[in-house]
């Protein structure tokens, strides 16, 4: 089943996050894009896939997660070692 109490401390941290977010890029968002609310549709757009990839992760089994767990570490390791091979080229 679901942890309801880490749920509600996720998505108490998501809404904070939101708000702050809102809070902070208000003014840069209405000088720069002409609409105040730029950042906060995007930013609760990511937020909102987020919480959908979140469910549907309910439904994969532990099985499959530990079969993905050496393969998804690698796929770290190569992605860290491209992003210092990026900041190198600037």
């Amino acid at each position: 089943g679901i942890d309801r109490p880490f749920l509600v401390i996720v998505l108490g941290l998501l809404a904070f996050g939101v708000i702050m977010g809102f809070s902070a890029s208000y003014a840069y968002a209405s000088f720069k894009y002409g609409d105040s609310l730029y950042f906060f549709k995007r930013y609760l757009l990511f937020a909102v896939i987020g919480l959908i990839a979140m469910f549907l992760c309910l439904y994969i089994p532990i099985r499959g997660i530990r079969m993905l767990t050496f393969p998804g570490y690698g796929f770290a390791i190569v992605l860290l070692f491209m992003q210092l091979q990026g900041l190198n080229l600037q």
